[in-house]
């Protein structure tokens, strides 16, 4: 790992490595939401976890807490027929009003607001997760002033 290297100072991640030798602090908490085209959203209206099985859906796995979530409302990812590892992908797909799929919301709003995806209200049994993202760095970091700086204006 860089950090561990010392070739970086810091880094951001949503899934922070197990090593004492890191300090991880929890930054901030991004919703996930389900989006699709206005003219998909319209057509499908509210759906149910379970129907994500037989709408037109673009799963992206987001690591957990989302896969442990999914695997209760909807089933396993391999039953999902059309998969895509690439966020820039599912997007693609998404404005093409070929699917509906969840989103970060630092990621869908944009589309949102200049109109070009919507919300896609989904009824569930329990909450969607949301995705943490932490700030990772060495405890021995060479300059704690700068780490603190950075640490207080990412929480502002």
């Amino acid at each position: 790992m860089q950090v561990q290297s010392g070739n970086i100072d810091v880094c951001f991640v949503y899934i922070p490595p197990r090593f004492s030798s890191l300090e991880i602090v929890p930054i901030k908490d991004e919703a996930i939401q389900l989006v699709g085209s206005p003219a998909l959203g319209k057509q499908l209206g509210t759906v149910t976890s379970r129907q994500l099985l037989h709408v037109p859906y673009i799963h992206i796995n987001w690591g957990p807490p989302f896969t442990e979530w999914f695997g209760q409302e909807v089933g396993s990812h391999d039953a999902v027929s059309f998969r895509v590892d690439h966020t820039g992908v599912a997007i693609r797909y998404l404005l093409s009003g070929e699917g509906i799929g969840f989103l970060l919301d630092s990621i869908a709003d944009q589309y949102i607001e200049n109109g070009q995806l919507e919300r896609i209200s989904i009824k569930t049994n329990y909450e969607i997760p949301k995705r943490t993202i932490y700030m990772i760095y060495d405890k021995k970091n060479r300059n704690p002033e700068k780490i603190g700086q950075l640490l207080s204006a990412c929480k502002n």
